[in-house]
């Protein structure tokens, strides 16, 4: 079973959504990457993710603090 993964992303503050952004997901086990470019609002969608747990990334830009996400 694979779903999906959605989210937006911003650049400080909900004011400042972030275009064109590479959003990756890196799966901790494997180290297989999916990834996605941001829209114009900030919205990402990556499809066909299998369950595990996947670090989060957004190339040339730097998190607050690491996250990371899981997939059942």
């Amino acid at each position: 079973l694979n779903v999906s993964v959605s989210g937006r992303v911003y650049l400080r503050d909900t004011d400042h959504p972030l275009e064109n952004a590479d959003v990756r997901l890196v799966d901790a086990t494997t180290g297989e990457a999916r990834g996605t470019v941001s829209l114009r609002d900030g919205r990402f969608l990556i499809s066909q993710i299998p369950p595990g747990t996947y670090d989060v990334s957004f190339d040339d830009y730097v998190l607050a603090s690491p996250r990371s996400i899981t997939v059942g």
